[in-house]
């Protein structure tokens, strides 16, 4: 296997091994390290501050499934 493609992509040689060790019940799933606890955290105080600074409106959009539209059921 040529790991310098993957390397080129920020990706670890072994990341499949360990997303199939992950999947078989043999490792715990990555829960995040102490950036992605610290950030995920601090990130309504960052979002306040953005609304106050910038004075723009922050939504959330969610995804809705919406019934089959006449123009959906046949495109051509």
């Amino acid at each position: 296997m040529q790991w310098i493609p993957l390397r080129k992509l920020a990706r670890p040689v072994t990341a499949h091994v360990q997303l199939w060790l992950e999947k078989l019940g043999a490792k715990e799933p990555f829960s995040g390290n102490v950036a992605i606890c610290r950030t995920i955290a601090r990130e309504e105080e960052a979002l306040g501050r953005y609304k106050l600074t910038a004075g723009n409106i922050v939504l959330f959009h969610k995804f809705k499934v919406h019934g089959a539209s006449p123009w959906k059921r046949n495109p051509l």
